[in-house]
């Protein structure tokens, strides 16, 4: 956990120096869990088989899991 908190602050260092680049990557990382939750959407409206339905949504949770290890990562690489 301690890591987890060291990279943190190291990715809170770079904040003030890099805000476009944070506001992309942020941006990134929300537009694939809403493209996932518009999709479900779109399949509930259509009243498409279960299976189109939770697709989007599974993708959307992995996606943003997979931001969220990009995010330390990153953090990680750029300290």
């Amino acid at each position: 956990m301690n890591k987890v908190r060291d990279l943190w602050n190291q990715y809170e260092c770079l904040a003030p120096r890099r805000k476009v680049g944070i506001a992309l990557e942020i941006a990134a990382g929300i537009w694939y869990p809403l493209a996932g939750i518009v999709l479900w959407l779109f399949f509930k409206i259509r009243k498409s088989a279960p299976v189109f339905r939770a697709a989007p949504l599974s993708g959307a949770v992995l996606s943003l899991a997979l931001f969220t290890v990009q995010f330390f990562v990153g953090a990680a690489l750029t300290a």
